[in-house]
């Protein structure tokens, strides 16, 4: 199954800590444009959903698109700070 780009994996979603394996099989799926991501709710990010991230940002510019960061909360975008990451990582989109 593929999944249309329509739709932003919600990153508030316990799956990025809990059970990682399912969401990068959902991040494998999207087949078309940007990886998008609703980070609206998000808190803090840890470093092992960084690390996920970066790797589905790699894997969106091999084929030519980007993974797109949708509505970051200061929380995350601290969080990114602290993690070492540049604000301009990924694209972002607001609300």
């Amino acid at each position: 199954m593929t999944i249309s780009n329509s739709h932003a994996i919600d990153l508030a979603d316990p799956d990025w800590t809990d059970a990682p394996e399912r969401i990068v099989a959902r991040l494998v799926q999207v087949s078309d444009g940007a990886i998008r991501i609703n980070a609206g709710a998000a808190g803090p990010l840890l470093a092992p959903v960084a690390q996920i991230l970066l790797a589905a940002r790699n894997t969106a510019r091999a084929r030519g698109a980007d993974l797109v960061l949708i509505g970051v909360t200061p929380a995350c975008r601290d969080s990114m700070a602290s993690l070492g990451l540049p604000a301009d990582i990924f694209q972002h989109e607001e609300v």
